[in-house]
């Protein structure tokens, strides 16, 4: 503005001379600094810098209209951070990195352009990380591996991230470490490991971004491990000629074996073995087997040939086993095919329908039954060799792991010979007449073909009880 000064002389009141100065005072401008925060994921705009609170002559100001933004100072321009010279408003484009950058402006008067001020403003561009929560069903038998849960549906700045590229997994939280179920950080997949118990599990993490490590968020993985209670049962049958004449006679028995195994990833209780076939007699008390464990001993079957079945020409019947898992739901396994299982060949004609059943043609061969179980339920109760009763010129000698003779027999398997029933002969240092023990033996067998040529066979042989 413009004033005018009048001088007057202090003593003299009686003059009337004014001696008059003109005095201009320019405009006075104010450009105050600013901070403001804009969202980066999403873009946007901020209010007019300049009109919030820029002052001219300590009055507020209209960009355009009072005051003009001469200059802009951006130190990284293209980082989709700018200032609007015209609006007075920084613009943020969307999905700009998270942080805090600068731009400084000249704001001058237009009335008086020599009348100016600069300011700095400093925007924070926020970022938004989401992690988000993540439900799982999981194999718990086999055992399993999930997908990546952060490159699933993880977001950064309103995109999908990738692990180890953009974001990076900071902590766990596992509550046990050895249940079998676990995150892998570097890949991002839940791992299960086989036989781990079904049920739910619970992991969390920390997810953070790379480039703004402040910029973090917590997820929960809930994995729900499914159990798997499943039971595998295989029959072995073994055609025994009892009376020795080389060829199938009613009264010769099929000998039974199997094998149970808990193939899922919880234990069994109760489990019990049934045969429908007429006539056969299971020995074997109930058992239990945890998940992964395999028995083979504990139940046996005989089956006594009939004339029915000489005329059918093969026996076949449907082994059952039962359990119960932990819930106390029944498990049900039957052997091989349900529909023709386990089908021995009497004709002899090589057409076995089921190859786990060993068909034994008395020839020149011979097939030693190595384990015995000595209990006294009439299934395995002696040491058997099929096919030396057509050589009765034999000796059939047992020692224990120690080299000690417990048995020896002449003319094994012939009529009036004693069949090797876990009982020692010993005369050393084994007590005659002593049940031996459970474990591992060996026996030499020693005969004369129908050559008359001598041969001899050895081997382990287990008791088992």
């Amino acid at each position: 503005n413009t004033y005018t000064l009048t001088v007057r002389s202090t003593t003299d009141t009686t003059c009337t001379t004014d001696a008059a100065a003109t005095v201009t005072i320019g405009n006075v401008i104010c450009a105050n600094n600013d901070i403001v925060s804009i969202d980066g994921n999403t873009g946007g705009n901020s209010v007019n810098v300049v009109d919030d609170n820029d002052t001219l002559n300590n009055n507020s100001v209209n960009i355009g209209v009072d005051v003009i933004i001469t200059s802009v100072n951006d130190p990284a321009p293209g980082d989709d951070v700018s200032l609007d010279p015209i609006t007075g408003e920084v613009l943020v484009l969307p999905n700009t990195p998270p942080g805090d950058y600068t731009i400084e402006y000249t704001l001058c008067s237009i009335a008086d352009p020599l009348s100016c001020d600069d300011a700095i403003i400093t925007i924070t561009v926020t970022g938004v990380i989401i992690a988000n929560d993540d439900t799982l069903n999981l194999d718990g038998s086999l055992g399993d591996t999930s997908i990546n849960v952060v490159d699933d549906n993880d977001i950064l700045n309103g995109n999908g991230v990738t692990l180890g590229n953009d974001v990076t997994i900071t902590t766990v939280t596992d509550t046990d470490l050895t249940d079998g179920v676990s995150l892998d950080q570097t890949t991002g997949e839940i791992v299960v490991l086989p036989n781990t118990p079904s049920g739910d599990y619970t992991i969390d993490y920390r997810l953070c971004s790379i480039t703004t490590p402040s910029l973090c968020d917590d997820a929960r993985i809930t994995i729900t491990v499914v159990g798997s209670a499943n039971l595998a049962l295989t029959k072995t049958g073994i055609y025994v000629d009892t009376n020795n004449n080389g060829v199938p006679n009613a009264g010769d028995e099929i000998r039974y074996v199997f094998t149970i195994e808990n193939t899922g990833n919880v234990d069994i209780t109760n489990i019990v073995l049934s045969d429908p076939l007429p006539g056969i007699v299971v020995g074997g008390d109930p058992i239990d087997l945890v998940a992964g464990e395999t028995d083979d001993t504990s139940f046996t079957a005989t089956y006594i040939l009939t004339e029915q079945d000489l005329l059918a020409g093969s026996v076949t019947n449907q082994a059952t086993v039962t359990g119960q898992d932990p819930n106390g739901n029944d498990v049900v396994d039957i052997s091989d095919d349900p529909l023709n299982d386990t089908n021995i060949d009497l004709d002899d004609d090589g057409d076995y329908e089921d190859e786990t059943v060993t068909v034994i043609v008395p020839e020149d061969s011979l097939i030693v039954y190595t384990g015995i179980t000595p209990n006294g339920d009439g299934v395995n109760d002696e040491f058997r060799i099929v096919g030396l009763s057509n050589f009765p010129n034999n000796t059939v000698q047992i020692f224990n792991r120690w080299g000690v003779k417990v048995f020896e027999e002449d003319g094994y398997e012939q009529p009036g010979a004693r069949f090797f029933e876990g009982i020692s002969e010993g005369r050393v240092t084994i007590n005659n007449k002593e049940e031996l023990p459970v474990g591992t033996y060996y026996y030499i067998l020693e005969y004369e073909n129908a050559s008359g040529i001598r041969n001899s066979k050895a081997g382990y042989l287990y008791i088992n009880k």
